[in-house]
């Protein structure tokens, strides 16, 4: 909360808007002003360090949804491994114990997803789909006992990861599907955590995710497509997967990624001009420990190469 701990008003961080209002300019008028009234109550209160995360209500929302959700939510129906995923990923982030009987109920209900062509559908007899293969092998992952690492078909997951590749290097999200960079992420990133990360199954891949980099410096679904919050996370990660981040042009995507973070309500946007986001604190925020990780390593190289022509200097000039 650095924000509300600066040492002048609050109201210097409103965005300075010009005399022609658009739709998008007014709403993100009306949504720092929300802000600012909570924020101000706050700071004036001095109430800052009573702020804490909910720990037991969180794990509480997790734990009751894993043992059923209201019959509201059949429209997720095609979404069983992410509401799995990220039910137990929150228990795992607040260090709750998942016990067995928890273990045995997610192994039982993902293996039900699992289709004989490869793959994972997001309900049973769905079609596999790249995104929720992704949340069941990170849910396995997380259960993280043989009887759940068993549970993946490895020889048909790589059949069916092959079905997915493009002769340009991308991946198409399901059989028939559409091609974006949420497929390469999810392909690599399921392949990486099952160890079926191949030559053959990354050729290409690398060079069709560098030409998703826009001249902004964020990264688009597809080559030529406008920069976003959510496909930046997708081809950084999957970069740093494949170990090519030197292909991209990371100076340009940290200053894009900072400029996506809004002043008042400290929140990241998705695209420039469009309302803060919750999720976007995920896919943009996590792109910054990716860079830091890079940025160091680069310069780590640097420093190794300086040494290098020091200790070069030093032999060749010793009398």
């Amino acid at each position: 909360m650095g924000i509300i701990d600066r040492p002048f008003p609050l109201e210097q961080l409103f965005t300075k808007n010009d005399e022609y209002s658009t739709e998008s300019s007014t709403q993100q008028s009306k949504t720092e002003k929300l802000v600012y009234d909570l924020f101000k109550v706050v700071k004036e209160k001095n109430s800052l360090k009573t702020i804490r995360l909910n720990r037991i209500a969180h794990i509480k929302f997790a734990t009751d949804g894993l043992k059923g959700l209201h019959k509201h939510w059949v429209v997720l129906d095609a979404n069983k491994p992410w509401l799995c995923y990220w039910m137990l990923h929150v228990l795992d982030l607040l260090g709750h114990d998942i016990t067995q009987e928890l273990i045995s109920r997610g192994v039982s209900t993902i293996s039900k997803l699992q289709n004989a062509t490869g793959g994972f559908g997001g309900g049973p007899a769905q079609i596999s789909h790249a995104a929720v293969t992704y949340a069941a092998v990170n849910t396995i992952a997380i259960l993280g006992t043989k009887e759940a690492y068993d549970l993946i078909d490895r020889e048909s997951l790589y059949k069916w990861f092959m079905k997915l590749k493009q002769p340009d290097g991308s991946f198409i999200m399901h059989e028939g599907g559409e091609v974006d960079i949420r497929g390469a992420y999810c392909v690599l990133a399921s392949a990486a955590l099952t160890n079926l990360i191949t030559p053959e199954l990354i050729a290409g891949t690398a060079d069709w995710i560098r030409r998703c980099q826009a001249f902004d410096g964020g990264i688009g679904g597809e080559p030529g497509l406008e920069a976003h919050g959510g496909y930046a996370f997708c081809g950084l990660a999957a970069m740093e997967i494949l170990g090519k981040t030197d292909l991209l042009d990371v100076p340009s995507l940290f200053r894009w990624a900072s400029s996506l973070q809004m002043q008042l309500e400290g929140g990241f946007q998705g695209r420039p001009n469009k309302l803060v986001d919750g999720c976007y604190s995920f896919w943009v925020g996590a792109l910054f420990p990716i860079l830091e990780i890079i940025m160091t390593r680069q310069q780590l190289k640097k420093n190794d190469a300086k040494c290098k022509e020091l200790d070069e200097y030093i032999g060749q000039n010793m009398i």
